[in-house]
């Protein structure tokens, strides 16, 4: 019966592990930078998220909708955050800079 506990918390934690550079074993909350083009300056920044709880995950957090959500057209730069709690709750969300 533990070795089955032990497994169904590992498989939990497992499931729910956003794309991160670093990982903390039972929490993670990171932000690094991404994309960057040569257009200097920016006015306007989006942000677009997806989330997970347990085995669901929901939401479209491209930078394609972080772009339409915050009216940019032009591209500067793109940064990503994610955040892990023990593989119960994730989020990963991406934020884009431009004009």
């Amino acid at each position: 019966m533990k070795k089955l506990i032990l497994l169904s918390v590992f498989l939990v934690s497992c499931a729910g592990i956003p794309q991160s550079p670093i990982l903390g074993t039972l929490y993670t909350s990171v932000k690094w930078g991404g994309v960057a083009t040569q257009k200097a300056g920016f006015s306007k920044m989006g942000e677009a998220t997806c989330r997970s709880f347990f085995f669901v995950a929901l939401g479209d957090c491209s930078i394609t909708k972080a772009a339409q959500k915050g009216g940019i057209s032009q591209i500067h730069h793109v940064d990503y955050e994610t955040f892990n709690f023990f593989g119960i709750y994730s989020s990963f969300t991406v934020k884009v800079y431009g004009d």
